[in-house]
């Protein structure tokens, strides 16, 4: 995904995720698997020629008998001796049945289950072998190998006012980064999660696990008091995420945590916070306002006391004019207030929060979650009505390009509130879902973390904090709303919305805060050492890691490549232990049983198997034509008794005649004339 490494470990490594046996992986680069995954099917092939072998010696075996029997026994009992392949020795009995049709009874009856045996045989090494890869491999997950580390200043950023020239390079490194990582947590939520997919895209096979699943609820409470929403709040719940299971924290069991995120969302009547449109100009307004002219009417929004790194801006939230809404250009412009109850560092009097914009009105206040309001203007027309509680149009017109009955919102914006919750879990004993910053970002919760737990939760909070939706509007803003995909160009015009679409604008938004929480852990094992501009790369800004417990968790973090190939050592000692176990057998299990044959007097079947052997059955059809003499009747190979002793086939002489070698006394016979 662009800012991540292509780099992973080479090796064998154990995959906690699936545990100490079925976990023991072995990873190689991707043309050394192709070419494991062929011998692997050589192997299942031949493995799968032996044991055919078996069951035909067992067919054999017991059909034996030293009764009389008819052509068509004896036939198939070459056939079951003969060694030939599955498919040949399918089309051969297929054969010998129907060629006996008429020549004794129930031909076909007789021959069918061999031909059975042999099609199950050929269709169950069929699908070993196809799926032999798949049996071994694990969807090419990888340990990844990079520059582990944080970027330098990310965790210690200072207010803009207070930044050196230092801190504006940095700065301009660590912001250009994580724009780019959040186009590409937005890409990967589209084309990932939801109902909502645009496209097919490889990149969905990056994690460990392509998606994390959350809970919907369309009928949730409100987030606020019942009076504050407009309808029915949707509610989106992760459920307990696993450190190695969701994010590729590879760990043992008793080193993993849990975490679970909570986002609930309703939409409220934003109107009902502001002032009529009015010339006063208030206090601080300029900081709002990118330009003050004479006779410019204004709104204010009374939704709480606005911060500026802690500090109170106005006792208003929000303003805005009417020369401002008709600077916006794109169809939609979005806006994003936030707070957060707990965060009290180098707040004024410990009541204000530094990372919040605003202290909200007792209404829109929660102690036990982190509240974003998103604040969106329609300046787009719609070809149809909207009813939609955050798209609302209603107000049909023709519009500024000269287009007639398109639909309009007369709000100036609409509102939708929304809540974090969070909850880190260490086996059964998690804590109660609250406000990020009610966590600590050094110190973890008292619930019996490990020295490696507490590693764990340091990194998660920090990557959750990162993916926070006010974070996530920051770098993105107009980007986030998927409304944008059926908007006609520069027209302005747009496809009308569904009554509900708000939800799915929601989703989305869940959803890319989840892909980043996806991408994080692999970013900071593993990162790209990508450009960001002329003269630095990414790793000149990486602050190398040092701590052990973290180092270990960079060096142990899955992620999936399509560059190298894993597999499962217990698939591949399984393979070649049972090919082994088959090959041997078979080898070994004709003259063993043969042997046991002769001690338990049954000596008759050693020597039917014997006999039905081609090199026997040659040796007999050469006798019968008067060719000869030979030794070694009751061995695997027979030999005739001359050195270099000559052979014919078929009829030799113009005449047909049958020459006979050195038979029965090793004297030569001259051909005799059959007139």
């Amino acid at each position: 995904m662009g800012l991540l490494s292509e780099s992973a470990y080479i090796g064998v490594w154990t995959n906690h995720n699936k545990g100490p046996i079925l976990g023991s992986t072995l990873t190689v680069p991707s043309s050394t698997g192709t070419i494991l995954i062929a011998i692997l099917a050589l192997i299942v092939g031949w493995t799968g020629s032996h044991l055919f072998d078996l069951v035909c010696f067992a067919i054999y075996q017991l059909r034996s008998s030293s009764n009389s029997q008819d052509g068509l026994y004896h036939q198939q009992q070459a056939l079951l001796r003969s060694r030939l392949s599955d498919t040949t020795l399918l089309y051969r009995f297929l054969k010998v049945g129907f060629a006996w049709r008429s020549h004794t009874r129930a031909p076909l009856s007789r021959t069918l289950p061999f031909s059975l045996v042999a099609l199950v045989n050929i269709v169950f090494f069929v699908v070993a072998g196809v799926f032999s890869s798949k049996v071994t491999s694990i969807d090419s997950e990888v340990i990844g190998r990079g520059k582990c580390g944080m970027l330098a200043g990310l965790t210690t950023l200072k207010p803009f006012p207070d930044w050196t020239p230092q801190d504006w390079l940095t700065g301009d490194v660590i912001f250009t980064a994580a724009y780019i990582s959040f186009r590409k947590e937005s890409a990967y939520a589209r084309s990932c999660y939801g109902n909502y997919i645009e496209t097919e895209d490889e990149q969905c096979t990056v994690f460990t696990t392509p998606l994390i699943a959350s809970r919907k609820d369309v009928r949730a409470a409100c987030p606020f008091p019942e009076d504050i929403c407009s309808g029915s709040a949707v509610e989106f719940d992760t459920g307990r995420m696993n450190s190695d299971k969701h994010f590729g924290m590879n760990a043992k069991p008793e080193n993993q945590i849990g975490m679970r995120k909570v986002m609930t969302c309703a939409p409220f009547p934003l109107e009902d916070f502001s002032t009529p449109w009015t010339l006063e100009k208030k206090p601080a307004l300029e900081a709002y306002m990118p330009l003050i002219v004479p006779n410019d009417t204004y709104k204010y929004y009374y939704l709480g006391t606005s911060l500026d790194y802690g500090f109170s801006l106005s006792d208003y939230t929000w303003a805005l004019s009417n020369i401002s809404l008709s600077l916006h250009t794109q169809p939609y412009d979005l806006q994003s207030l936030s707070f957060y109850p707990r965060n009290l560092e180098n707040s004024i009097d410990q009541t204000m929060a530094t990372e919040s914009g605003f202290l909200p009105i007792a209404e829109l206040n929660r102690t036990d979650a982190d509240v974003t309001l998103l604040l969106l203007n329609k300046k787009v027309g719609y070809t149809g009505q909207v009813n939609d509680p955050w798209f609302t149009a209603t107000v049909q017109r023709t519009s500024e390009v000269g287009i007639p009955e398109v639909w309009f919102s007369n709000e100036s914006y609409s509102g939708i509130g929304c809540t974090e919750q969070y909850q880190f879990c260490n086996g059964d004993t998690c804590t109660a879902l609250d406000g990020l910053f009610t966590y600590s970002f050094q110190k973890p919760p008292e619930i019996g973390y490990n020295v490696a737990q507490a590693a764990t939760y340091n990194l998660l909070i920090q990557f959750a904090n990162y993916m926070r939706i006010h974070n996530v509007y920051k770098f993105l803003q107009n980007e986030i709303l998927l409304a944008n995909q059926v908007v006609y160009g520069s027209f302005g015009i747009s496809t009308p919305l569904e009554d509900s679409h708000w939800i799915t604008e929601m989703e989305n938004l869940h959803n890319i805060s989840l892909a980043g929480l996806q991408y994080c852990p692999v970013a900071y094992a593993a990162p790209g050492n990508v450009p960001i501009r002329d003269g630095f790369n990414l790793h000149d800004f990486i602050v190398p890691e040092t701590d052990p417990e973290k180092l270990n968790l960079c060096n142990n973090q899955r992620f999936r490549s399509p560059k190298y190939s894993s597999f499962s050592i217990l698939g591949l000692a399984i393979i070649v232990a049972m090919s082994s176990v088959i090959i041997l057998l078979n080898l070994s299990l004709q003259r063993v049983v043969g042997w046991v044959q002769t001690r338990r007097g049954r000596g008759w079947k050693r020597l039917e198997w014997i006999e039905d052997d081609v090199l026997q059955l040659q040796r007999m059809a050469f006798e019968g034509r008067w060719e000869g003499p030979w030794k070694g009747k009751t061995d695997e190979v027979p030999v005739t008794q001359r050195f270099g002793a000559e052979l014919r086939r078929g009829r030799g002489g113009r005449d047909g005649e049958y020459r006979l070698l050195d038979l029965c006394q090793n004297q030569s016979l001259e051909p005799l004339d059959r007139e």
